[in-house]
């Protein structure tokens, strides 16, 4: 974890050439290593003194920290998918980072899933006001920020899946139905297709699958 003349910190594998991926808001961030090893780093929640990351394995592992921030390599590939961390205090108690004030926030009260970082069930329903948990598509063709779900205990976040709706009487045409859900279906396309032509960067997948996007972020227009 590095910090550049300009105060922004960086998670980055040389400490000579300070390049990697931004670190803000302290959520974790990751990079693929040399032998099959996955880098992950980020900032410690106000009064965390400690960080847990738990691997594909379930295997849990003690990140080193100091200075407000943490750091782990585990013996696994990088695959998309960011380690569950857990951040605790001087106690051993999770701590939860914090949150932007206008994100709106309900409880999930039928939530059975303990949290993978931490074990809690104490789980919230969040909507972001901004991209930076990514975009969704509504079945209308706007975007919105993509809800999350977060745990109450050590603030660990799940993306909640996008649901495509289209809204029916008991006295409305099938017919008419399965039009509007189709229309709806590609709008929802194009507004993806239109998202990975603005990207600046190499798009891949696998070959002989079926690839869709997630999600996505924006900064001053530019899709990361």
């Amino acid at each position: 974890m590095v910090r550049d003349r300009d105060g922004s910190t960086w998670l980055s594998y040389s400490l000579e050439r300070v390049a990697g991926t931004g670190v803000d808001n302290h959520q974790p961030c990751q990079q693929g290593l040399e032998g099959d090893r996955t880098l992950l780093g980020g900032l410690l929640a106000p009064g965390a003194v400690a960080a847990e990351v738990v691997d594909d394995a379930g295997e849990r592992h003690d990140a080193a920290a100091a200075n407000g921030a943490w750091i782990a390599v585990l013996d696994q590939p990088i695959d998309g998918q960011i380690s569950p961390v857990c951040h605790r205090d001087s106690s051993g108690a999770p701590g939860a980072p914090p949150l932007p004030s206008d994100w709106a926030q309900s409880p999930v009260m039928d939530a059975e899933e303990p949290c993978p970082a931490c074990g809690a069930v104490a789980w919230d329903e969040v909507r972001p006001t901004d991209g930076s948990r990514g975009m969704s598509g509504t079945p209308d063709g706007r975007m919105e920020p993509t809800p999350i779900v977060v745990c109450r205990s050590c603030g660990h976040e799940e993306r909640v899946g996008t649901l495509v709706r289209v809204e029916s009487s008991d006295e409305e045409d099938p017919a008419e139905l399965e039009r509007r859900f189709r229309a709806a279906q590609e709008e929802a396309r194009r507004q993806s297709c239109e998202t990975l032509a603005r990207a600046q960067f190499p798009v891949y997948h696998a070959e002989g699958w079926v690839a869709s996007p997630a999600g996505w972020a924006e900064s001053s227009g530019v899709v990361i």
